[in-house]
Order: structure tokens, then C-alpha cells, then sequence
């Protein structure tokens, strides 16, 4: 016969481990917990090549703009003649991120003469790609450089 201790009914006493549905309780908790964990991470994933492309456009943005920089300004101005945003003779310009998937970038700037005053010019430098949704995406930066 079994022994029943005070406060304690039959059943609990002969009850044990866990039953069937305490146990699919929490494998559905712990599946949902590793799917938050897994959508957390894919998008991670993605900020981190997005990220990683648009400082692949600024650095491509930069060796442009050092270019100009190094260039007298005459002969920054004299660039000014042509279309209002040229395209770069190189583009389209690929690089591989890392993952062997080389990426298209497309490089093109603006040369404003007298902007914002006279002797002293505007330099925007634009590099535009496709993210990984098929989104355009453009990364821009400016200067400016001085008659002296």
C-alpha cells in the first residue's frame, strides 16, 4: 500500500515526471525562442552587408574626391564644361565584398564653379549601387576647393 503524507492526496503522491502536454508546451516555447533567435540573426546578417557596401561606396567616393583634391583649380573648373554629373570611364565599377559575389557600383560627380562664393568650387562625388532587396542606394560626399 502506498504512503500518503499529511496534506498530500493520492494522486499527487503517485504522480511523477511530466506529463505529455508539459513537455510539448515547452519544446513550442523553446521553437519559438530559436526562430526569434534565427530571424534576429538573418537580419543581422543583412545590416551587416548592407553596411558593408555602403562604406565600399564611400571609400570608392573618397578615391575620387582625393583626385580632385589634388588637382589645380583650373583644371577642376575645366571639367565643369561637360555633363552636369559625368560618369566615371571606369564604371561600372565592381568589387567583391567577400563573399565572391562581386557588386556594381557606379561612380559620378558635380564640379560647381563660384559655389557658394566666387574663386571657390563645389565637388559632389556620387556612387550608386543596388542593395540586396533591389533597392538604388547612393552614397554621397561633398568639398570643396579654393582658387589660391
Amino acid at each position: 500500500m502506498e504512503r500518503v503524507t499529511r496534506g498530500q492526496s493520492k494522486k499527487q503522491a503517485t504522480a511523477s515526471g511530466f506529463s505529455l502536454l508539459e513537455v510539448m508546451l515547452a519544446l513550442a516555447i523553446l521553437a519559438v525562442g530559436i526562430l526569434a533567435t534565427t530571424a534576429g540573426q538573418i537580419a543581422a546578417m543583412k545590416l551587416s552587408r548592407d553596411s558593408k557596401n555602403h562604406g565600399i561606396a564611400l571609400a570608392l567616393a573618397e578615391q575620387q574626391m582625393q583626385v580632385f583634391q589634388s588637382t589645380t583649380f583650373a583644371d577642376l573648373i575645366a571639367q565643369t564644361s561637360g555633363p552636369l554629373y559625368p560618369e566615371d570611364p571606369a564604371n561600372p565599377i565592381l568589387v567583391d565584398p567577400g563573399n565572391g559575389t562581386p557588386i556594381s557600383f557606379d561612380r559620378s560627380w558635380q564640379i560647381e564653379d563660384d559655389t557658394p562664393e566666387t574663386g571657390m568650387a563645389r565637388i559632389t562625388v556620387n556612387v550608386s549601387w543596388t542593395d540586396s532587396t533591389g533597392s538604388a542606394r547612393t552614397a554621397s560626399i561633398q568639398s570643396m576647393k579654393a582658387d589660391s
